[in-house]
């Protein structure tokens, strides 16, 4: 909170729920805080990272009002997140994009597509694109969709939030300074990435399952790489804290056209032999289970609207 500089994304509102509810008063007001000045940034914002090709439109619709419901009561209306990032759903459905565009969301951000896809739209330079999810409404429900070039964890480069340790004070002897070597590594990656795109901006992740248990090593240590690249004018190179809502931000004010897909991202192939396609109809005791309770559940958010409409609730 006293560096201005960082920035941190929450997505799933079903974990954040949790911690927010075992926070002092004090705890909570400082999050509030951090909404306001833009540090803390809500991502898609919905209860969780829905699947797209086995959920119904009320299921999707539902985790989404729930996650935002959430948020407009105990942290801010004005807190609900302009981007949708969906990186987890092993596969992706043009459905979902047509709902962001439906929910007022300016960008989509998506990962687990085929790998032979990934790799040509690398190539073309067509991992940014303008996906329009309905062939009948066309350009009223299209969204920019970012893709994850190599997933969506913190790359090998620059892992402190993990175990890679970056090491700048001489005065330690017991450990080797190796924070040119770091960074080097880091820009040549960076560099690498660049080449798939049609700008100079480049989105590097930092996080992923679990990580950042130890949030003041890995933060420290970011800030240490993050200050020799700006200083060293030999790198040429900028690498500041962001969000996925301020990497859209710097895109939109690019005037870049961007080409444009209709279409689904199925199956999932991570990899040669590798379809991620039997989840599609497995269990489907569980599956019926889950829309019969869903028919339950619409019916009773039904009822309760028109008693609530009712002359007698008056």
């Amino acid at each position: 909170a006293e560096d201005k500089q960082r920035k941190f994304t929450y997505v799933e509102q079903a974990y954040f729920y949790r911690w927010w509810n075992e926070q002092s008063d004090k705890k909570k007001r400082q999050v509030l805080e951090l909404v306001e000045a833009h540090q803390l940034e809500f991502n898609l914002g919905g209860w969780c990272m829905n699947d797209e090709g086995t959920t119904s439109y009320f299921s999707v619709i539902n985790q989404m009002t729930e996650g935002a419901l959430f948020i407009e009561e105990n942290i801010s209306p004005d807190a609900f997140p302009k981007v949708g990032w969906h990186v987890d759903p092993f596969g992706h459905s043009s459905v979902i994009p047509s709902l962001w565009a439906d929910m007022g969301f300016d960008a989509h951000g998506i990962d687990r597509i085929d790998f032979r896809v990934k790799d040509q739209r690398k190539a073309d330079k067509e991992l940014e694109f303008v996906w329009r999810g309905s062939r009948n409404f066309g350009a009223e429900n299209e969204m920019f969709t970012h893709i994850m070039d190599t997933l969506y964890c913190t790359p090998a480069e620059c892992s402190y939030d993990r175990s890679l340790q970056l090491q700048s004070d001489p005065l330690l002897p017991t450990y080797q300074v190796n924070i040119v070597q770091q960074a080097e590594a880091f820009v040549n990656m960076s560099r690498q990435r660049n080449q798939w795109y049609r700008h100079d901006h480049v989105l590097i992740p930092y996080g992923c399952d679990f990580a950042h248990q130890n949030a003041f090593k890995s933060f420290d240590q970011m800030d240490k790489l993050i200050d020799y690249v700006n200083g060293n004018a030999a790198l040429n190179a900028t690498v500041r804290y962001g969000t996925f809502g301020t990497y859209i931000q710097a895109l939109h004010s690019l005037n870049i056209t961007w080409p444009t897909y209709t279409g689904d991202f199925y199956p999932y192939v991570p990899n040669f032999g590798q379809y991620f396609g039997g989840y599609l109809t497995s269990r489907p005791h569980l599956k019926g289970y889950i829309r019969s309770r869903a028919a339950v559940l619409r019916a009773a958010e039904l009822l309760a609207f028109a008693a609530s409409r009712s002359p007698a609730s008056a």
